[in-house]
Formats: structure tokens, C-alpha cells, sequence
């Protein structure tokens, strides 16, 4: 809870989906603070009229869904999401120790496209993408995890329907946080899923260097790829429709090339100040958040924004 001298205080709801219903039972206990505020734990309206604002920004909640909100949108000047730079995957850039793809059954010469997202958020529309994908870029497989391993057999059948050999969806197991760090920087593109984005994941990717291409929908969870791309400068990955995710994604013709460039980039910007700091180093961010919470106080008591 943030609080003011004069006993004003804003209430900043943080909890997870996973403990979702606790969100309106703790919102009515707060009630006697003069502001709550949804921050990232839902990704969308919470729809309690004791909820007044949720910290957004002007990719992942544009002021045009204001309409759509119960709570009033207010806005980071980079990105919503943080992370915590620590966990960089500064293996990748220690080429004779670091994880090769021969440790997780991939051939070298493949142009590897990765999804480590969970099953569930395939939607048909995207995965026939994906396929279209396949067929159009020679020597290439799609990398996707046992996540849960009892949908395996039905996305092969899937794609084996629309014409991808089995052999071309490569599944591996869950591993420890490290390890999936280090082998996130093995694959070429990271394909995010438009319906519900990669966000924990998608970090990770961009820790390890991997671009993303992502597709932003009309809600918070499907815009999240999106805001974290422009914050570190890759708005060219964002696509506005299918055809354009088929066409960007076969555009890998070098993606080692790119691979390289970007765990150069974005190792470079998570030391410089830039705006790629508030995505990538949990140090940085706190600044641009407690002075939004601020400037809210400072609304709620009438004072000067000075």
C-alpha cells in the first residue's frame, strides 16, 4: 500500500490469476483506502466498481478501450511489464560452454521456430500459420514442450492434416529456469500466440536474444508481446494480420544472423538507459511506477503535480 502523510492512501493490487477470487475479497477490505489500483495480476478489466484505476500502457491498453474499462486507464511511458534483469541468460554469450541444440535433439542446420507456451493457448487460426509456415520456409521445425504432453498427439494429427509431416513438430520436456533460458537462445523466431500472449516466456526469449513475432489483438492479454517489443525498439515484429505473420515469418533466411545481432542488442541496452531498461532491468523500472502512484496521490489530495 502506498501512503501519504496525511493518511491518503492507494491500495496496488498485484496478486496473479491463480488467486483471482481473493482480488475482490481483498478490494472490499481495502475499500477504506481512497484509491485501488489493478496492476498486473489480471489482464483486463476487473469489472468492481471499488477498483479505480489499472497501470497500463499506451500499446497493451490504448485510451480507445477506455470504454471497455470499469477502472480508469492509466498509463507507464514504456512498458507495464517488468523483469528481473538477473535472470539474464548470459551463457549465450559464452559460445564454448554454453547449451548447443544437439543437447536437445535439434539438428544444427535447421531453422528452428519455437513456441514454449502452453497448448492451450494454440488457437486453430494461428497453428494454421504456423503450418503455412513451415511448408513455405525449406529445412524448418517448429520446437513446442510437453506442455502438457497429453495435447502432443493432437497437435501431430493437426498438422499432419494440413500437410506437415510429423517429423516436423520436435516436442522436449520442462526444464529448470536456467536450462530454459539457455536454450531459448537456440531457436531462430519465437512465435507468440495471438489469443493470449507469451509474457513470462516472452521475456525469457528476449533475455536470451531470440526475436518474437507477435499479432496484437483487442484485449490487454493479447497486446502484451507487443508492448514489450516496442520497448526494446522491435516494433517491426508486430504484425497486423495473418497474412502478414505468414510473410514476416518466412522472411528468416539468416535468422543466425539475427539471432546474434539481437543477443548483442539486447545485452547492450539492459547497461544503457534507454527505454529497453524498463522491460529488461527490474532496477530501472521502480522510478516511472512510484511516480505514477504519486501523481494519483497528488490528484486525490488536490495538490500541484509539482
Amino acid at each position: 500500500m502506498v501512503q501519504w502523510a496525511d493518511s491518503v492512501s492507494i491500495s496496488l493490487l498485484l496478486l496473479t490469476v491463480v488467486v483471482l477470487g481473493y482480488i475482490f475479497l481483498l478490494g472490499r477490505w481495502c475499500v477504506r483506502a481512497r484509491a485501488q489500483v489493478s496492476y498486473m495480476g489480471f489482464h483486463a478489466t476487473l469489472g468492481a466498481d471499488y477498483i479505480d484505476y489499472v497501470i497500463a500502457d499506451k500499446i497493451v491498453c490504448p485510451l480507445e478501450f477506455a470504454e471497455f474499462y470499469d477502472e480508469k486507464i492509466v498509463h507507464l511511458p514504456h512498458t507495464f511489464v517488468v523483469a528481473d534483469h538477473k535472470q539474464s541468460a548470459q551463457a549465450v554469450l559464452d559460445h564454448d560452454n554454453c547449451a548447443t541444440r544437439a543437447d536437445f535433439g535439434i539438428p544444427e542446420a535447421k531453422i528452428v521456430f519455437a513456441c514454449f507456451s502452453q497448448h492451450h493457448k494454440i488457437d486453430p487460426a494461428i497453428f494454421r500459420v504456423w503450418m503455412n509456415v513451415l511448408k513455405r520456409v525449406p529445412n524448418s521445425l517448429l520446437w513446442l514442450l510437453h506442455f502438457p504432453a497429453e495435447s502432443q498427439e493432437h497437435l501431430v494429427a493437426e498438422a499432419e492434416r494440413q500437410g506437415v509431416k510429423a517429423s516436423t513438430l520436435h516436442f522436449t520436456e520442462l526444464v529448470p529456469k536456467q536450462k530454459h533460458l539457455e536454450r531459448a537462445y537456440l531457436a531462430d523466431i519465437f512465435l507468440d500466440t495471438p489469443a493470449i500472449n507469451a509474457f513470462t516466456t516472452a521475456c525469457d526469449m528476449l533475455w536470451a536474444g531470440t526475436p518474437i513475432i507477435t499479432m496484437p489483438g483487442q484485449s490487454m492479454a493479447s497486446r502484451t508481446c507487443a508492448s514489450m517489443l516496442h520497448a526494446v525498439g522491435l516494433d517491426e515484429f508486430v504484425c497486423t494480420d495473418y497474412q502478414e505473420c505468414v510473410a514476416l515469418r518466412c522472411v528468416a533466411l539468416h535468422p543466425r544472423i539475427l539471432t546474434g545481432v539481437l543477443v548483442l542488442m539486447v545485452c547492450m541496452s539492459a547497461l544503457s538507459c534507454g527505454a529497453a531498461c524498463f522491460l529488461l532491468s527490474a532496477f530501472f523500472f521502480p522510478r516511472p511506477l512510484l511516480l505514477l502512484l504519486c501523481s494519483l496521490l497528488l490528484r486525490l489530495t488536490g495538490r500541484p503535480a509539482g
